[in-house]
């Protein structure tokens, strides 16, 4: 992840030599230290022409995050040829140096000028107030920065779309705009047919290693067909398991080891949340059906697709349904969770909960959820439960490991997604 920094300071002012330009780069140096992103340190703007020969240089080369910052009052001629340029964007005022006197930076008011400013740009700016040791605005910037990237390189995203999407599944047939490449579900069957097994995975079975055969070519197969591809959505029935005896879904799971998201039943945006959930949180991200209620907690299940970093303990088993190999059978992780859905028309769900260690478990990948947020807002299961049904939600609910709501948030806020807000239960669900 990189950052670049840029300080705008009129020299005219007293507060340009009062040491906050060196305070906030000593403050920067030490979070990307501690945090492990580039920092890139640009020279004061203080001319417009200063503004405009750093644009160029970001046009060539862009920054994941780019912090402009008022040291002190500017004019729109120094800061419009940066704010044209789209890209996420964070604009930092320092607070006054003195309260009496002559005015030291007049720093918000360039703020207050800046945001106010035409320009030619599409995506949102965040702006900041606060000192250059304010942990606030740290933490903020580190938000800020994490999501950036990842909307960066979703925004640049390849993905693979195998066979289309299952039958019936209809609502699930819709795609992100992007660069989408679609391939026959028959090539893919026709080249396991053809391939070498993968090794056979060193975890527990009900399986000998003879009976995972069909299993293990289906997962040579996927992983070539995915070389150069950040994700990958598969119809991953009724043809496979029906031509080929086995089921994809512990190949799915093994890849997600690797870090190629596999997103079941050929949900395209399910595999493009994948993506952004794997991006922000730095780990496997798994999808998952909503499946069953407690009192104080929601059931979620597949059939058993997920990476191994979700569970203490895996097994390879049975498709629930089929009763051939091979899943990968396991009981979520307890502990913090985040979620993502991309939806249709640039709306997006955000949430997060908590994995609870339960007793009761279905076959394949399931575990009990509660704690809910939802856009920030802390909900009782039913209520959450209520808003994925009256928001109409596609089935196919994405987790990330961790608490990273507020990142994900952020990366909605730069693609261009708006968040879905919380709202009280109706027991109505309105199409349109």
């Amino acid at each position: 992840m990189k950052l670049s920094y840029v300080p705008i300071v009129r020299p005219m002012f007293r507060g340009a030599q009062m040491g906050l330009q060196e305070r906030t780069q000593e403050a920067l140096e030490a979070l990307a230290a501690q945090h492990g992103f580039e920092l890139q340190v640009c020279s004061a703007v203080a001319e417009g022409a200063e503004g405009e020969a750093l644009a160029q240089q970001f046009s060539a080369d862009p920054p994941d995050l780019l912090l402009l910052q008022h040291v002190t009052f500017a004019t729109g001629d120094l800061v419009t040829p940066l704010l044209n340029l789209d890209m996420s964007t964070l604009i930092w005022a320092l607070p006054e140096a003195f309260e009496q006197g002559r005015l030291p930076q007049n720093a918000l008011c360039g703020l207050n000028m800046t945001v106010s400013l035409p320009a030619e740009r599409t995506k949102p700016v965040r702006w900041l107030y606060g000192g250059p040791d304010d942990a606030a605005i740290h933490a903020q910037i580190l938000i800020s920065l994490r999501g950036a990237a990842a909307a960066r390189r979703l925004a640049a995203a390849h993905i693979l779309q195998i066979g289309g999407s299952a039958p019936g599944f209809y609502r699930i047939e819709s795609e992100p705009s992007g660069d989408i490449q679609h391939e026959a579900l028959s090539t893919l069957i026709d080249a396991a047919a053809q391939a070498e097994p993968a090794a056979v995975p060193d975890e527990p079975s009900d399986y000998p290693p003879e009976a995972l055969t069909e299993a293990l070519k289906i997962e040579t197969a996927l992983s070539a067909a995915a070389q150069g591809y950040d994700a990958v959505s598969l119809r991953c029935w009724p043809e496979i398991p029906e031509q080929r005896g086995a089921m994809a879904c512990l190949a799915c799971a093994r890849l997600a080891d690797r870090g190629l998201p596999v997103a079941c039943e050929g949900d395209t945006y399910g595999a493009l949340s994948m993506l952004a959930a794997q991006t922000v949180s730095g780990q496997p991200s798994v999808l998952l059906d909503l499946t069953h209620t407690a009192p104080d907690a929601l059931m979620f299940w597949h059939c058993g697709n997920a990476a191994g970093v979700w569970a203490i303990e895996t097994r390879i088993e049975k498709h629930f349904n089929r009763q051939i190999p091979a899943v990968r059978g396991m009981t979520l992780r307890p502990g913090p969770v985040s979620g993502l859905r991309l939806l249709e028309n640039g709306k997006a769900l955000v949430f997060s909960g908590e994995v609870v260690s339960r007793e009761s478990r279905y076959e394949g990948v399931s575990g009990w959820v509660t704690n809910f947020r939802m856009a920030g807002e802390a909900l009782s299961s039913r209520d959450f439960l209520a808003n994925i049904l009256e928001y109409r939600i596609p089935h196919h609910l994405v987790f990330a490991l961790g608490d990273c709501e507020a990142a994900l948030t952020e990366t909605c806020l730069w693609l261009g997604y708006e968040v879905l807000q919380a709202r009280p239960a109706s027991g109505v669900i309105r199409w349109k």
